[in-house]
Protein backbone atom coordinates (compact mmCIF):
# COMPACT_ATOMS: atom_id res chain seq x y z
CA UNK A 1 0.00 0.00 0.00
CA UNK A 2 1.47 3.40 -0.86
CA UNK A 3 2.19 6.06 2.04
CA UNK A 4 -0.67 7.86 3.18
CA UNK A 5 -0.54 10.93 2.00
CA UNK A 6 -3.13 13.09 4.26
CA UNK A 7 -1.60 15.37 7.44
CA UNK A 8 -1.26 13.65 10.51
CA UNK A 9 -3.91 15.08 12.90
CA UNK A 10 -7.49 14.65 15.06
CA UNK A 11 -10.90 15.65 13.98
CA UNK A 12 -12.12 18.73 15.31
CA UNK A 13 -15.70 18.19 17.55
CA UNK A 14 -16.17 20.94 15.10
CA UNK A 15 -16.23 18.89 11.95
CA UNK A 16 -17.58 15.85 14.28
CA UNK A 17 -20.82 17.87 15.16
CA UNK A 18 -21.51 19.50 11.87
CA UNK A 19 -21.18 16.10 10.77
CA UNK A 20 -23.40 14.73 12.56
CA UNK A 21 -26.18 17.14 13.03
CA UNK A 22 -26.24 17.12 9.34
CA UNK A 23 -26.52 12.96 9.25
CA UNK A 24 -29.42 13.11 12.09
CA UNK A 25 -31.83 14.67 9.48
CA UNK A 26 -31.62 11.23 8.12
CA UNK A 27 -33.00 9.37 10.84
CA UNK A 28 -30.25 6.84 12.96
CA UNK A 29 -26.76 6.22 11.42
CA UNK A 30 -24.26 4.28 11.84
CA UNK A 31 -20.76 5.68 12.34
CA UNK A 32 -17.43 3.97 13.12
CA UNK A 33 -14.78 5.64 14.52
CA UNK A 34 -11.84 5.53 12.32
CA UNK A 35 -10.36 5.84 8.53
CA UNK A 36 -6.80 3.88 8.40
CA UNK A 37 -6.55 5.37 11.76
CA UNK A 38 -6.30 4.20 15.60
CA UNK A 39 -9.32 6.01 17.42
CA UNK A 40 -8.15 5.89 20.70
CA UNK A 41 -5.61 8.18 19.92
CA UNK A 42 -7.96 10.56 19.90
CA UNK A 43 -8.02 13.41 22.72
CA UNK A 44 -11.23 13.83 23.06
CA UNK A 45 -13.04 10.22 21.20
CA UNK A 46 -15.22 9.82 24.53
CA UNK A 47 -16.41 13.29 23.72
CA UNK A 48 -17.05 12.08 20.26
CA UNK A 49 -18.85 9.44 21.52
CA UNK A 50 -21.75 11.49 23.21
CA UNK A 51 -22.35 14.06 20.76
CA UNK A 52 -22.36 11.15 18.30
CA UNK A 53 -25.52 9.55 20.62
CA UNK A 54 -26.75 12.78 21.98
CA UNK A 55 -27.56 13.68 18.03
CA UNK A 56 -29.83 10.23 17.93
CA UNK A 57 -29.74 7.32 20.66
CA UNK A 58 -30.42 5.56 18.43
CA UNK A 59 -27.27 5.73 16.17
CA UNK A 60 -24.96 3.09 16.09
CA UNK A 61 -21.07 3.56 17.39
CA UNK A 62 -18.50 0.86 15.84
CA UNK A 63 -15.41 1.42 16.78
CA UNK A 64 -12.27 -0.75 15.53
CA UNK A 65 -8.83 -1.05 17.16
CA UNK A 66 -5.58 -2.30 16.83
CA UNK A 67 -5.64 -2.42 20.56
CA UNK A 68 -1.96 -1.23 21.42
CA UNK A 69 -3.94 1.35 24.12
CA UNK A 70 -6.56 -0.67 25.34
CA UNK A 71 -5.19 -1.03 29.23
CA UNK A 72 -7.45 -1.39 32.15
CA UNK A 73 -8.56 2.25 32.19
CA UNK A 74 -9.53 2.39 28.11
CA UNK A 75 -11.13 -0.97 28.53
CA UNK A 76 -13.48 0.68 31.53
CA UNK A 77 -13.87 4.03 29.67
CA UNK A 78 -15.27 2.33 26.51
CA UNK A 79 -17.75 -0.15 29.29
CA UNK A 80 -19.06 3.44 30.48
CA UNK A 81 -19.20 5.01 26.99
CA UNK A 82 -22.45 4.91 24.52
CA UNK A 83 -20.32 2.37 22.54
CA UNK A 84 -22.13 -0.44 20.66
CA UNK A 85 -19.34 -2.35 19.60
CA UNK A 86 -15.78 -2.50 19.64
CA UNK A 87 -13.75 -4.61 17.58
CA UNK A 88 -9.58 -5.50 17.88
CA UNK A 89 -8.44 -5.95 14.12
CA UNK A 90 -6.19 -8.58 13.63
CA UNK A 91 -6.09 -7.29 9.75
CA UNK A 92 -2.16 -6.25 10.49
CA UNK A 93 1.24 -7.72 9.73
CA UNK A 94 3.12 -8.06 13.04
CA UNK A 95 5.18 -10.46 14.90
CA UNK A 96 4.19 -9.40 18.30
CA UNK A 97 -0.09 -10.70 17.29
CA UNK A 98 -0.25 -13.71 19.47
CA UNK A 99 1.38 -11.42 22.38
CA UNK A 100 -1.02 -8.46 21.89
CA UNK A 101 -4.06 -11.06 21.60
CA UNK A 102 -2.66 -12.36 24.77
CA UNK A 103 -2.61 -8.75 26.51
CA UNK A 104 -6.03 -7.96 25.35
CA UNK A 105 -7.37 -11.00 26.77
CA UNK A 106 -6.06 -10.60 30.15
CA UNK A 107 -7.15 -6.79 30.45
CA UNK A 108 -10.42 -8.06 29.34
CA UNK A 109 -10.61 -10.36 32.38
CA UNK A 110 -10.16 -7.19 34.28
CA UNK A 111 -13.49 -5.36 33.19
CA UNK A 112 -16.73 -6.21 33.09
CA UNK A 113 -16.42 -6.50 29.20
CA UNK A 114 -16.56 -10.09 27.42
CA UNK A 115 -14.91 -11.05 24.37
CA UNK A 116 -17.91 -11.96 21.77
CA UNK A 117 -17.89 -14.10 18.50
CA UNK A 118 -17.75 -11.87 15.49
CA UNK A 119 -21.02 -13.78 14.22
CA UNK A 120 -23.31 -12.40 17.49
CA UNK A 121 -23.75 -8.77 16.39
CA UNK A 122 -26.42 -8.51 19.01
CA UNK A 123 -24.82 -8.90 21.89
CA UNK A 124 -23.01 -5.40 23.38
CA UNK A 125 -19.14 -5.81 23.62
CA UNK A 126 -15.35 -6.55 22.40
CA UNK A 127 -15.17 -8.80 19.43
CA UNK A 128 -11.84 -10.28 18.46
CA UNK A 129 -12.10 -9.71 14.62
CA UNK A 130 -10.25 -11.38 11.66
CA UNK A 131 -11.69 -9.91 8.50
CA UNK A 132 -10.40 -11.08 4.80
CA UNK A 133 -7.68 -9.08 3.56
CA UNK A 134 -8.93 -6.72 0.48
CA UNK A 135 -6.48 -4.64 -1.42
CA UNK A 136 -7.64 -1.18 -0.48
CA UNK A 137 -8.72 0.13 -3.68
CA UNK A 138 -6.69 -0.92 -6.13
CA UNK A 139 -3.37 -1.46 -4.26
CA UNK A 140 -0.96 -4.58 -3.24
CA UNK A 141 -2.98 -6.97 -4.81
CA UNK A 142 -0.91 -9.53 -2.98
CA UNK A 143 -2.45 -8.79 0.47
CA UNK A 144 -5.60 -9.92 -0.56
CA UNK A 145 -7.21 -13.07 0.94
CA UNK A 146 -10.49 -12.40 -1.13
CA UNK A 147 -11.92 -14.92 -3.36
CA UNK A 148 -13.36 -13.09 -5.84
CA UNK A 149 -17.12 -14.13 -7.78
CA UNK A 150 -16.93 -14.76 -11.04
CA UNK A 151 -18.77 -12.05 -12.17
CA UNK A 152 -18.16 -8.52 -10.94
CA UNK A 153 -21.10 -6.74 -9.30
CA UNK A 154 -21.58 -2.85 -8.09
CA UNK A 155 -19.76 -2.25 -5.02
CA UNK A 156 -21.88 -1.65 -1.66
CA UNK A 157 -19.28 0.69 -0.48
CA UNK A 158 -20.35 3.52 -2.52
CA UNK A 159 -23.93 3.22 -1.23
CA UNK A 160 -23.10 2.68 2.24
CA UNK A 161 -19.94 3.93 3.09
CA UNK A 162 -19.20 7.57 2.85
CA UNK A 163 -16.28 8.56 5.08
CA UNK A 164 -14.91 11.74 6.82
CA UNK A 165 -11.35 12.53 7.21
CA UNK A 166 -9.62 14.39 9.83
CA UNK A 167 -9.88 17.63 7.70
CA UNK A 168 -13.62 17.28 6.72
CA UNK A 169 -12.94 15.94 3.27
CA UNK A 170 -15.44 13.29 2.26
CA UNK A 171 -14.72 10.35 0.27
CA UNK A 172 -17.53 8.01 -1.63
CA UNK A 173 -15.67 5.01 0.01
CA UNK A 174 -14.12 3.79 3.22
CA UNK A 175 -11.30 2.12 1.33
CA UNK A 176 -10.30 4.94 -0.62
CA UNK A 177 -7.68 5.97 1.83
CA UNK A 178 -5.60 8.57 -1.20
CA UNK A 179 -8.82 10.29 -1.31
CA UNK A 180 -9.45 9.20 -5.27
CA UNK A 181 -13.22 9.42 -4.96
CA UNK A 182 -12.99 13.05 -2.63
CA UNK A 183 -16.19 14.84 -3.45
CA UNK A 184 -15.58 17.98 -1.23
CA UNK A 185 -15.18 19.18 2.15
CA UNK A 186 -17.57 18.97 5.11
CA UNK A 187 -16.85 22.58 6.42
CA UNK A 188 -18.03 24.47 2.98
CA UNK A 189 -20.35 22.04 1.51
CA UNK A 190 -23.41 20.75 3.20
CA UNK A 191 -23.93 16.42 3.46
CA UNK A 192 -26.93 16.72 0.99
CA UNK A 193 -24.71 19.00 -1.76
CA UNK A 194 -22.00 16.65 -1.56
CA UNK A 195 -24.31 13.34 -1.85
CA UNK A 196 -26.33 14.47 -4.61
CA UNK A 197 -23.58 16.15 -6.64
CA UNK A 198 -23.16 14.74 -10.30
CA UNK A 199 -19.79 13.02 -9.45
CA UNK A 200 -21.99 10.57 -7.25
CA UNK A 201 -24.83 9.92 -9.79
CA UNK A 202 -22.15 9.29 -12.38
CA UNK A 203 -20.22 6.75 -10.27
CA UNK A 204 -23.35 5.17 -9.28
CA UNK A 205 -24.56 4.76 -12.62
CA UNK A 206 -21.43 3.47 -13.77
CA UNK A 207 -21.00 0.79 -11.23
CA UNK A 208 -24.82 -0.31 -12.18
CA UNK A 209 -23.98 -0.74 -15.83
CA UNK A 210 -21.16 -2.69 -14.91
CA UNK A 211 -18.67 -0.30 -15.91
CA UNK A 212 -15.88 -0.51 -13.45
CA UNK A 213 -12.67 1.50 -14.84
CA UNK A 214 -14.06 4.58 -16.04
CA UNK A 215 -14.49 7.93 -13.66
CA UNK A 216 -13.55 5.81 -10.33
CA UNK A 217 -10.19 5.02 -10.47
CA UNK A 218 -9.53 3.83 -7.07
CA UNK A 219 -12.14 1.03 -7.75
CA UNK A 220 -10.39 -0.27 -11.23
CA UNK A 221 -8.87 -3.40 -10.28
CA UNK A 222 -10.14 -3.32 -6.13
CA UNK A 223 -11.82 -6.26 -5.05
CA UNK A 224 -13.41 -4.73 -1.75
CA UNK A 225 -17.00 -5.11 -3.35
CA UNK A 226 -17.18 -8.61 -3.24
CA UNK A 227 -16.98 -9.32 0.56
CA UNK A 228 -20.31 -8.70 0.48
CA UNK A 229 -22.82 -10.12 -1.80
CA UNK A 230 -24.41 -7.90 -4.67
CA UNK A 231 -27.39 -5.25 -3.57
CA UNK A 232 -28.55 -5.16 -6.99
CA UNK A 233 -29.77 -8.83 -7.26
CA UNK A 234 -32.51 -8.72 -10.03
Amino acid sequence: MDKIKRTNKFMSLDIVKKVVTEAAEYGPTGYSLHMFGEPLMHPQWQETVKIIKKANRFNVIHLTTNGELLDTDVCKAIEASAIDKVFVSMTFFDWGLKLRIKQAKKIFKKTKLVARTYNNENIRGITMEKRQLHNFSDKLNSWSEIKVASKRYPCWKLWYTLAVTSDGDITLCCADYQMGLMMGNIKNRSLENIWGCEMVKSIHKEHREGKFNLSEIPCKDCDAWNVRPNIFLK
